[in-house]
């Protein structure tokens, strides 16, 4: 008998996450686990939607990157649609309640999508400093 060319196994495993709610006011703490999609749940159309916005921002945060190496300000709008991509990726992976998701600041955002895709590409990295001419090199 012929071996299949193909095989494929339909089994959803989910990453989770735990995010602890704080409220000052009342002195409490709450810290629940939360599931990630796994990527073979979404519909083509969700999929590629979640890879467009992923490659989107990461054009974007290369410009962000290049203007503050230039010691300019990134561009606002560059910054606020940054924020909005990682709302809109947050949305489409992290399975929580609206109320938890809009509790998470931009770079819990950027860490859940870190967490989902297995590659932290999108948190902002520590400046790098290029020696000046002639400089020793760190190395």
């Amino acid at each position: 008998m012929a071996e299949p060319i193909l095989n494929l196994k339909v089994l959803t495993i989910r990453k989770r996450i735990s995010i602890e709610i704080r409220d000052d006011d009342a002195g409490t703490s709450d810290t629940q686990l939360y599931e990630l999609r796994n990527p073979q749940e979404f519909d083509l159309l969700a999929f590629n939607r979640l890879n467009l916005m992923g490659a989107e921002a990461q054009r974007l945060k290369a410009r962000v990157e290049m203007d503050e190496a230039n010691g300019k300000s990134p561009a606002e709008a560059d910054t606020m649609r940054l924020e909005e991509l990682a709302a809109a990726m947050v949305e489409l992976v992290l399975i929580a309640p609206p109320v938890i998701r809009r509790r998470l600041g931009g770079l819990q955002r950027l860490m859940v999508i870190g967490a989902f895709t297995g590659v932290p590409a999108l948190i902002p990295q520590a400046p790098r400093t290029i020696p000046a001419a002639g400089a020793p090199s760190e190395t």
